[in-house]
């Protein structure tokens, strides 16, 4: 019975403190593979802030497409199969398959097959799709969303410190890495 009765309570405690914890930040990422401009934030402001405050960061959608475009080519038997071309170059739209491809969890040799064929293809069209629902027109790349909301003004933050525009956005107590 005692027990029971310290279960509850720390269950509890538990439901206590999972509800009063602040969300983590969320920030979501559309990229060109091979865009300079990504690379510089992937290298100087993401993994290293990620590194710095995976407890208050969450990365929750990373999509590779950027000022890409598809044409939807219709084969002689009916069916139909899509071109795609790429601001950096056939290169990039490969690297946007295989990054697509990532995400499914795949080895290398199911990557280098659905990087190269309509798997990708369709993964990469699907990218494309979410993008242009989320970014304006003549929008930048990188564009970083957090917690949802897009603005120039928070896409320079996050290119400059990114570790700051986190720490400035979490509402809930501030790990020591905000803490300068």
């Amino acid at each position: 019975m005692c027990n029971i009765y310290l279960a509850t309570i720390l269950v509890t405690l538990v439901y206590i403190g999972d509800s009063s914890a602040a969300p983590n930040v969320k920030l979501s990422l559309y990229y060109e593979s091979l865009c300079p401009h990504t690379k510089a934030f992937v290298t100087t402001q993401l993994v290293p802030t990620v590194q710095k405050l995976e407890s208050i960061l969450t990365v929750d959608l990373l999509v590779p497409y950027g000022h890409a475009n598809y044409t939807k080519v219709t084969k002689p038997d009916g069916t139909f199969d899509l071109e795609f071309t790429c601001q950096h170059g056939v290169q990039e739209c490969i690297g946007n398959e295989i990054h697509c491809a990532t995400k499914q969890g795949l080895d290398w040799a199911a990557i280098d097959e659905c990087a190269t064929g309509p798997l990708g293809r369709g993964l990469h069209l699907q990218a494309g799709e979410v993008y242009n629902k989320v970014t304006p027109k003549g929008f930048t790349v990188p564009h970083i969303v957090i917690d949802g909301k897009w603005t120039a003004e928070i896409n320079d933050k996050a290119e400059k410190d990114l570790v700051a525009l986190v720490c400035d956005t979490y509402t809930g107590t501030k790990p020591d890495a905000c803490k300068k």
